[in-house]
């Protein structure tokens, strides 16, 4: 069996190329989140309803309500202009209604 451990500069840029979305990435644990995709090398925006002053250094903040239909696509629009594809989107915003069969079942009124 082979084994691999990371060396510390593997685990700075592990995600470099990846492309990122974490909506509402402002505060809290989901600002955490996104400066930690970012600490890894991936290309992050984030997204929140109001201008937020502690957007960390290399992250594109998209002002946008991700919880409505317009607000998610206006995010997807800009993401894409400023990102290309999308690789990662770690959804914050919403409400806590849960879709077992998975995202392509959840109505756009969710």
């Amino acid at each position: 069996m082979v084994s691999y451990e990371a060396t510390p500069l593997d685990q700075r840029q592990e995600l470099l190329g990846t492309r990122a979305v974490v909506t509402g990435g402002t505060r809290g644990i989901r600002a955490a989140i996104a400066a930690a995709l970012r600490q890894r090398g991936a290309s992050v925006v984030i997204s929140a309803r109001t201008p937020a002053e502690d957007v960390p250094e290399g992250v594109h903040l998209v002002l946008a309500e991700a919880a409505s239909a317009e607000g998610a696509e206006h995010l997807a629009i800009e993401a894409e202009k400023r990102l290309g594809e999308i690789d990662v989107l770690v959804n914050n915003a919403g409400g806590t209604t849960a879709f077992p069969d998975g995202i392509g079942t959840i109505p756009d009124s969710e």
